[in-house]
């Protein structure tokens, strides 16, 4: 769903209410889930093609008393504009609860649970440790926000209701940061909510086979909506072995971003 709600939110658009929809679904019916639960009343217009993976699916579909289009996609799935569409379409649809909007966060992921797979697994220890430098930064800029511990098991609207309470989201590469389309737009750039993520890179190649480009910067067509910052994992990381940051590094960030969070919270008090 993720990979291609840009374009079903253009076919949501641009078809009139009467043409239904075909789409492909994984076995466990994870897609259809999603959708209903974005939308419902746009969901009923969705016929289900039910496949044995994500990655295959070989169906004969035979259309009666009509006629089928082929939408022959002229861009990526992961275009901005497409993105953009989506995420109005979301907010649409999911208005901020009082409480996402009252009670602001900052989001540590982490993929030390049972779920994470494709490696990117923070060590254990340097992630506790990444907390506390966290704390500790907070309490020095006087912020306010609750510091979350998020581990993507929660439910969609769990999820979608935490990131729509971000002001800062903190963690590696997966799925969970697949949530950053959530993020809540904002009244000008510098009070985007801030994003540091931490990625493989040709200098770690036992981790995720050092695939630079994958960051949801880039899956998220540059993710225009957020202020983003990118730590390395350093030697040595390795999927069976864990991902190691250096933590010099990693207190230099955390420190410019928050200080920059509480320097604009003290505009914002100002104005």
């Amino acid at each position: 769903m993720i990979d291609n709600v840009g374009y079903i939110s253009y076919l949501r658009d641009i078809l009139p209410p009467e043409k239904r929809i075909i789409l492909a679904d994984g076995r466990m019916g994870s897609s259809r889930k999603q959708l209903e639960f974005l939308d419902a009343e746009f969901a009923k217009r969705v016929d289900w093609i039910q496949c044995h993976s994500i990655i295959s699916c070989n169906h004969l579909v035979k259309i009666r008393d009509g006629n089928l289009s082929v939408l022959r996609p002229i861009s990526s799935t992961r275009h901005a504009d497409l993105l953009l569409r989506a995420r109005q379409w979301i907010l649409e649809k999911n208005p901020p609860k009082d409480e996402s909007l009252k009670s602001r966060t900052i989001i540590f992921y982490t993929r030390n649970v049972d779920n994470a797979s494709h490696g990117r697994v923070v060590d254990l220890q340097q992630e506790r440790e990444m907390i506390r430098i966290i704390k500790r930064v907070m309490m020095q800029n006087n912020l306010k926000e609750r510091l979350i511990v998020f581990d993507g098991t929660e439910s969609l609207r769990e999820q979608m209701d935490l990131f729509q309470s971000a002001n800062a989201v903190i963690g590696p590469h997966g799925g969970g940061l697949a949530n950053l389309l959530f993020l809540l737009p904002s009244g000008s750039c510098e009070t985007r909510p801030k994003v540091l993520e931490f990625i493989t890179s040709s200098n770690t190649p036992k981790l995720h086979s050092g695939i630079i480009y994958k960051t949801f910067y880039h899956i998220f067509s540059s993710c225009s909506w957020a202020e983003y910052y990118h730590l390395n994992f350093v030697a040595p990381s390795s999927d069976s072995g864990g991902a190691f940051i250096n933590m010099n590094d990693f207190y230099d960030a955390v420190r410019f971003i928050l200080g920059k969070m509480s320097e604009e919270n003290k505009l914002q008090k100002i104005m």
